[in-house]
C-alpha cells in the first residue's frame, strides 16, 4: 500500500507485487524502491487491467524503463500447479498365478477369489494376473480438504485433476511394468466396482499388496480408499489370445440403465 510505500527499509526484499497501479505515479518508484536496495538487484510486478494502461505508459516515461508484459496464469493453471505440488505418486504390483473355479477366479498363494462372471470373462484364457494399485498420496487430500473450506470452485477443478491425475500414474506403472513383466498377450486394467466384482474385494487385494505397509494405502469400512485418489486393478496375462474386443460400455451391466449413456 502506499501507506508502507515510503521508509520501509527490509533487507534482500526480492520483489514487490502491486495489486495495481497507485494514482500518484510518483509513489510506484518509492513502492517499487522497497525492493533492490543498496546496489541490489529487485523485481517489481503490477497486476493492472487495461484502463490503467495510461498510468502504465506515464511510469515508463517517468523512470525511463519498459514493462515486461506477462500473462496471469488460468484457474485451471494455478490448480494444476497446487496439485503438482501436494502429489507424491507411488504404486506397486505383484503377479500371480490364477485358477477358475464354480465360484470365480481363484488368486494362487491366497484365498482371495474374484467372485462373479465379470472377472472370470475379462481373464478368459488368462494363467496370471497382475495385481496393481496405485496412489497420488495423502497430501491431495489434505489439498482438497483446505479448498472445500477456502474456494470451493478451485476445489471442483483440482478434484478434476486429481482424478486424471491417478489415471496418468496407472498408465505409466503399467508401462513400466511390462518392461519388466512379459507375456503374449494381456488384458486392460479392470478394477472392483466394475460389472459384478463386488468394491469389497479391494480390502483383500490391498492386503495381499501390504499397500498400507509399503505405500500407505488402506481401505475403510465404507469401501473408500485412503487416499481417496488411488486405484487398485488387475490386468491378466496369457500365453494365447485374450479377447480385447469387449472393452467399453457394451460390456457393463450397467448399459441399459446408465445414466450418462441416456444424457450422451
Amino acid at each position: 500500500t502506499d501507506v508502507a510505500a515510503r521508509g520501509l527499509d527490509v533487507d534482500d526484499l526480492t520483489h514487490v507485487i502491486n495489486y495495481g497501479l497507485p494514482d500518484d505515479t510518483e509513489s510506484y518508484t518509492h513502492r517499487s524502491g522497497r525492493t533492490g536496495r543498496a546496489g541490489k538487484t529487485g523485481t517489481s510486478i503490477a497486476i493492472i487491467n487495461l484502463r490503467e494502461k495510461g498510468k502504465m505508459r506515464e511510469i515508463e516515461r517517468i523512470i525511463s524503463k519498459k514493462f515486461i508484459v506477462g500473462e496471469m496464469p488460468t484457474g485451471k493453471q494455478i490448480c494444476e500447479k497446487q496439485l503438482l505440488k501436494a502429489a507424491s505418486p507411488k504404486y506397486l504390483y505383484a503377479v500371480y498365478p490364477i485358477s477358475f473355479t464354480d465360484d470365480g477366479v481363484r488368486i494362487s498363494d491366497s484365498n482371495i477369489i474374484l467372485k462373479g462372471n465379470s472377472a472370470a470373462a475379462h481373464l478368459k484364457n488368462c494363467d496370471r494376473i497382475v495385481l496393481m494399485c496405485a496412489t497420488l498420496g495423502q497430501g491431495v487430500d489434505v489439498l482438497l480438504r483446505r479448498l472445500q473450506v477456502s474456494d470451493m470452485a478451485s476445489a471442483v477443478i483440482v478434484d478434476s485433476l486429481a482424478g486424471a491425475a491417478i489415471e496418468q500414474v496407472c498408465n505409466r506403472a503399467e508401462t513400466e511394468i511390462f518392461e519388466k513383466v512379459h507375456s503374449n498377450s494381456r488384458t486392460w486394467r479392470y478394477s472392483p466396482g466394475y460389472g459384478d466384482l463386488p468394491l469389497d474385494i479391494q480390502f483383500d487385494l490391498l492386503t495381499l499388496l501390504q499397500a498400507q505397509k509399503r505405500i500407505g494405502l488402506t481401505v475403510m469400512n465404507s469401501n473408500m480408499m485412503v487416499p481417496t485418489k488411488s486405484v487398485t486393478a488387475f490386468i491378466g496375462l496369457s500365453e494365447g489370445e485374450v479377447d480385447r474386443s469387449t472393452r467399453g460400455c457394451e460390456s457393463c451391466n450397467m448399459k441399459d440403465r446408465c445414466k450418462f449413456r441416456k444424457s450422451g
